[in-house]
């Protein structure tokens, strides 16, 4: 896929992190990119996020750097998790904030305000161990 970019981290003023990191996936070292409308809703929710809390977001991936399916499990299936990824329109956030607090994004009704102000059309609060995913329209 064409037109993905890499969002840079970390964020400005520290409104967000790359929670893949210092150790990202050894199949997918590059799983940040995303197309304009992701990267800076998702800057813009960080942002907003900090300005709230004081404190910035952990993001997790976005899509590969040519789009394309994660195969998190190392065995490509259509129905596996992950497929919606392969546009740069999905973002995960981490469940807990850069200082360790619980997003509580299924009650969290700043952060889906928030999220919705910044151009998602769509999310989902995925259980432990899961994220905060989020997706942007075209």
């Amino acid at each position: 896929m064409d037109g993905l970019s890499e969002l840079p981290f970390p964020g400005p003023d520290g409104s967000y992190i790359n929670s893949r990191q210092p150790v990202p996936d050894t199949r997918h070292p590059q799983g940040s990119s995303g197309t304009s409308k992701a990267l800076t809703g998702t800057a813009a929710i960080a942002e907003a996020y900090l300005k709230k809390n004081g404190v910035g977001l952990r993001i997790n991936d976005i899509s590969l750097p040519h789009g394309g399916k994660f195969d998190i499990h190392s065995a490509y299936n259509e129905s596996d998790d992950h497929i919606s990824h392969r546009r740069g329109q999905d973002v995960d956030i981490g469940l807990t904030d850069i200082g360790g607090r619980s997003l509580q994004c299924s009650a969290n009704k700043d952060l889906q305000q928030i999220a919705r102000a910044n151009g998602v059309i769509y999310y989902r609060c995925e259980g432990a161990g899961g994220a905060y995913h989020v997706q942007f329209g075209n």
